[in-house]
């Protein structure tokens, strides 16, 4: 698939400073940046990061990469390492042309991804059309099999924190960064339309 999409993957969960140096390398290495703003360099995405973690004194509600142009499941090699290293994640794939929104989610101990694609642009806000209703109507199903279809929704996610955090990660001087103008439409992670590839339905 040649198309490119707009991307995001947010991690949670307690890290070393050896292993976030690890995951900021892969994630600008796939292309990812912040804030829709590709980073031309490791050390500079390294930088931007410590950055929004000092704000937080080393604790933030999770991290996140993202990219408006990335190829289909290019995010692979990034949420692969952080299922490898126990970290949870989301990873979100915004809608484009004839796509729909779509993600999978993986926390500690689960033996597969977790797949959601009734969301919009929030994992938890959950959009569900009138025509899934009426399918589950003619199927018999009761409102104890459309909650539990609910439930699927991933769970909370720790919040990301850098267990060695010491202000003086963050240098005085500053670093110019080069960003590249995202696309229009960049950023947006909504949709409320069908799904292509919806998960299973009670």
């Amino acid at each position: 698939m040649s198309d490119r999409f707009p991307v995001q993957v947010n991690i949670g969960g307690p890290v070393t400073l050896d292993l976030l140096k690890d995951i900021v390398g892969i994630a600008q290495n796939e292309g990812f940046g912040r804030n829709w703003e590709w980073m031309s360099s490791e050390e500079i995405l390294l930088k931007h990061t410590l950055q929004v973690l000092h704000e937080g004194n080393g604790k933030i509600e999770y991290l996140d990469f993202n990219c408006n142009e990335l190829a289909y499941e290019a995010e692979k090699p990034l949420t692969d390492f952080l299922i490898d290293k126990g970290i949870p994640y989301e990873a979100m794939t915004g809608p484009r042309y004839e796509y729909a929104a779509s993600m999978h989610w993986w926390r500690p101990g689960m033996k597969h991804l977790g797949t959601w694609s009734h969301f919009d642009g929030d994992t938890r806000t959950v959009t569900i059309s009138l025509e899934q209703l009426i399918k589950w109507k003619k199927r018999k199903r009761g409102l104890a099999d459309v909650i539990k279809f609910l439930e699927a929704i991933p769970p909370p996610m720790p919040p990301f924190e850098l267990i060695d955090w010491k202000p003086e990660l963050v240098a005085e001087e500053k670093q110019e960064v080069v960003v590249v103008t995202p696309s229009e439409g960049a950023g947006q992670l909504t949709t409320m339309g069908s799904v292509e590839k919806p998960v299973d339905t009670p």
